[in-house]
């Protein structure tokens, strides 16, 4: 992302059928005083269905850059047969999880607090900011949870970042 640019990285949910081999990667670089929003969320298998996640994995890597230095970097592979799948020290069996990211914040540390004060309280979620990355992780069960709780923070954090009101993508509605 340019010098200035702004970014906003809002796709819909990436989901993993049972018996799924993937790799998911992004990398964003941003340059000087370029600022981006984002989030990834995954869902594992398809539980209305009673469709669980329960053989292939998931590869997945984000690397988050300024000028060519690393911000964030993660890596995590998604393996129902790994024990951490279902331990109460990994996913605890969750079948949905999710990252949202903001940099570029003038003040990150307040608008961490204004996450923790104004957001539906839920045990499902936990935010932070480290090197001026805000992450906000959520690790559930339910799809349009994490899409409310996204959703709020956007509306809290996008006027923070960019100075305009969150408004909702067109694309999301069709």
């Amino acid at each position: 992302m340019a010098n200035g640019g702004t970014l906003e990285w809002l796709p819909q949910e990436t989901l993993a059928f049972d018996g799924s081999r993937g790799e998911q990667t992004l990398i964003i670089d941003l340059q000087d005083n370029a600022k981006c929003l984002g989030w990834e969320i995954l869902g594992l298998g398809r539980p209305a269905s009673e469709l669980p996640f329960a053989s292939g994995y998931l590869e997945q890597g984000f690397k988050l850059t300024r000028n060519g230095r690393p911000l964030w970097l993660e890596r995590q592979r998604i393996d129902p047969g790994h024990p951490r799948f279902t331990g109460k020290w990994g996913q605890g069996g969750a079948t949905v999880h999710a990252t949202m990211w903001a940099v570029g914040l003038s003040d990150p540390e307040e608008a961490v607090q204004a996450l923790r004060e104004h957001m539906q309280a839920s045990s499902h979620w936990a935010v932070t900011c480290r090197r001026g990355v805000i992450l906000l992780r959520y690790l559930g069960t339910e799809r349009n949870q994490v899409w409310d709780l996204f959703q709020q923070a956007r509306d809290l954090l996008r006027p923070r970042l960019t100075g305009h009101k969150a408004i909702v993508p067109r694309i999301w509605l069709t």
